[in-house]
């Protein structure tokens, strides 16, 4: 970014310089059209006036000489009038380029370009700026041209200087290459981030077979649950366009059922979302991510005891700059005088954890129809990267 900037600021410099040069141009050829118009008048060539008239000569090859990017002088035929061919100022121009026309000499054509800027600057008397690549060097070039007007106000030349942007679109090509190589090991190490979680999540199953105790199995299951909401948002980010965040809509479509899928217990729960399109950070992705897998996992396992069926409704929206995500149940209800910023299980502790690292506002309201999570965020918090905080709780099951 840095050396974009500078290379701008080059560029400026340059061009502030040309229109500079041009002006000095556009008064010496002023200056030897009224000598030239003097000496007719008076019927004679005086010495004075042919001193003049070469010191105005000499000043006027003297700045062409100095402008390193090729400048060119054309009448309305497209016919060079002047050059300094190609700015090179060690080189004579050939004999036959001045009063050639500029397409064959360039661009090695027939006939005029198509949309020409030449015309167009004759046309309507405003300078004019494109983008060139000759066919006979392969080089590119931002062209300037030049409109210079006679006594009368009509466009009589147009100055046109072409600046070699070759180096500029090489560094250009460079830097999206080496763009598209990081995007590709971006997208390698994620895909390998989420293999590696999946592995880990397969390993908890494989150790949670093995095991006799319930409780011992129910801890594994839960961790097995969190580990697959990680690896999902990094599914999604190597699906995604853009490594740096997710739509949060597709990832709960995705989260929701496998969660309700694996700790439902049997029982037969259906789910309604109603999602907005989302995008956010993997910053915020991921502790929300954890945050509504803990939300959804709950409810799948304690909030409909003694039923054989139940619903949860989650949704996500904004409003403004507010995101506010819902997870509710039509379970049982929480106990009475449930706290969730002082309970010890580990699923709460989680829960108000990942809430305060989203700069959230976490709210609960519950009833013997059911259970209700609200979190507001801001939508462009960031957050700070994640912190278990449980100094003044000890963790008590899930």
């Amino acid at each position: 970014m840095t050396k974009e900037k500078s290379n701008e600021g080059i560029l400026a410099s340059e061009n502030a310089q040309l229109k500079q040069k041009i002006a000095i141009l556009e008064h010496e050829l002023c200056s030897m059209k009224m000598l030239c118009g003097t000496a007719v008048e008076s019927g004679g060539d005086t010495q004075e006036m042919q001193t003049a008239l070469k010191q105005s000569q000499e000043l006027l090859q003297s700045v062409f000489c100095s402008i390193r990017d090729s400048l060119i002088v054309l009448d309305r035929h497209w016919r060079i009038v002047l050059t300094n061919f190609r700015g090179d100022a060690s080189k004579e121009a050939p004999p036959d380029v001045v009063g050639a026309p500029c397409y064959i000499i360039f661009m090695g054509r027939e006939r005029p370009c198509e949309e020409c800027h030449v015309l167009t600057a004759f046309h309507t008397g405003q300078p004019v700026c494109v983008e060139k690549t000759s066919p006979i060097t392969g080089q590119s070039f931002d062209i300037y041209a030049y409109p210079m007007f006679n006594d009368a106000g009509e466009v009589e030349l147009v100055v046109e200087h072409a600046h070699n942007i070759t180096a500029f679109k090489q560094q250009e090509d460079a830097l999206r290459s080496a763009l598209r190589e990081k995007e590709s090991l971006m997208r390698e190490v994620t895909h390998r981030v989420k293999n590696n979680l999946q592995l880990v999540a397969s390993l908890l199953q494989i150790q949670q077979g093995t095991m006799d105790n319930g409780r011992d199995s129910t801890t594994l299951a839960a961790a097995q649950s969190r580990i697959r909401s990680i690896a999902l948002v990094h599914e999604e980010l190597y699906q995604a366009k853009d490594l740096s965040q997710i739509g949060f809509r597709t990832y709960l479509e995705k989260l929701v059922p496998k969660s309700l899928a694996a700790h439902s217990l049997g029982r037969s729960i259906e789910y309604e979302l109603d999602l907005e399109d989302i995008v956010l950070s993997i910053d915020q992705a991921v502790p929300l991510g954890l945050l509504v897998n803990e939300l959804v996992t709950n409810a799948a396992r304690h909030a409909f005891r003694g039923k054989a069926t139940g619903r949860v409704y989650v949704s996500f929206v904004a409003e403004g700059d507010t995101l506010v995500l819902c997870v509710a149940d039509s379970g049982n209800g929480m106990p009475e005088g449930m706290d969730i910023y002082t309970a010890t299980t580990m699923g709460f502790i989680l829960i108000t954890n990942l809430a305060g690292q989203l700069r959230g506002q976490l709210s609960m309201d519950s009833g013997s129809s059911g259970t209700t999570f609200r979190l507001r965020l801001p939508r462009h918090e960031t957050g700070t990267r994640f912190k278990f905080d449980h100094t003044e709780r000890e963790t008590n099951g899930t």
